[in-house]
Parts: structure tokens; sequence; C-alpha cells
């Protein structure tokens, strides 16, 4: 190899360095530009839930205040992946439809570091499922509560953590 070819390919990595830290910068600082369906897909399934139907995306935030970050999604998905859902929620073995008496998973969670708990429960408009997962001690815990309409085929997402 000569020299203009060894200068070629360092050039050539240094602008796909360069383009990757833009991009990555740039998902950082907007993050709600490059949400997906798939992303939506991953967040439902670490609730332990599946959507198997197509679905759209009706909004997204991402914001930031004081280290912590706030993310929300709405999705409106088929009635048959709805239907499933709630089914799944309502057969967990800790679901209620009287929120006020469950225990939150938040307390117990710290018997189980690094373990995910769930709250399953219903509300008037609403079947729940809220995800408590510490991240280590000294840090603050994940949480991830999903809600899916009695009244529609819309499922809220919304979740808070570092």
């Amino acid at each position: 190899m000569n020299q203009s070819n060894v200068r070629r390919i360092v050039i050539g990595l240094l602008l796909a360095a360069l383009i990757f830290g833009v991009w990555r910068v740039a998902v950082f600082i907007y993050p709600d530009k490059f949400f997906s369906k798939q992303d939506a897909i991953d967040k439902v399934e670490f609730q332990d839930l599946l959507l198997t139907e197509p679905f759209e995306i009706i909004s997204n935030e991402t914001s930031r205040k004081d280290g912590d970050a706030f993310k929300s999604f709405t999705l409106l998905i088929s009635e048959i992946d709805r239907n499933a859902i709630i089914k799944d929620i309502r057969q967990a073995s800790n679901f209620t439809n009287q929120y006020d008496t469950v225990t939150p998973a938040s307390r117990i969670v710290s018997d189980y570091p690094r373990t995910k708990k769930f709250d399953n429960f219903e509300t008037e408009k609403f079947v729940n499922r809220k995800l408590h997962k510490p991240l280590g001690r000294g840090f603050k815990p994940y949480y991830i509560h999903l809600k899916v309409s009695k009244d529609s085929n819309e499922i809220f997402n919304e979740e808070t953590g570092n």
C-alpha cells in the first residue's frame, strides 16, 4: 500500500467516526425524532407483554429535569392486542381491581436487587401494569407505567429513570 491509500483510509475512518459521533449526539438531544415502532415494541415487551398486530404511534415525548428522564408515548393498537394485553394483566397472580389495596412493588423491590417487579391493577378507565426495576444501590429505580384504555384501543406508556 502506498502512502496516498493509507491517507484515504485514515480520512475515511475519521469521517465515519465523526458521522457516528454526530448521530449519537443527535439521538441524545432529540430522542423523540428517532423513536420507532420497534422501540415501542421493545418497551411493551419489557413489560412482559406482546404486540402482534400493526399499530400506530400517536404521540411520543421525552423531557429531562434534574438528571432524570421522563418518557411517554401513546399507541393505537388493534382490538386483538388490546384484549390480549388486558387478559395478561388480569391473569397476573397479584392482579387487583382495587389499587389502594396493592402493596406497591416499589416497597418489595428493595428485597430483590436488579429484579423486575410488577403491580397489576384496574381503575375505572384503565387496566394498568406498573414496573419497578432497581438499578443497584445508590441509583434511582426505573419505573414504567403502562395503561390500557378500557374505552378505546389506546395504550399509554410513561417511564421515569436515568
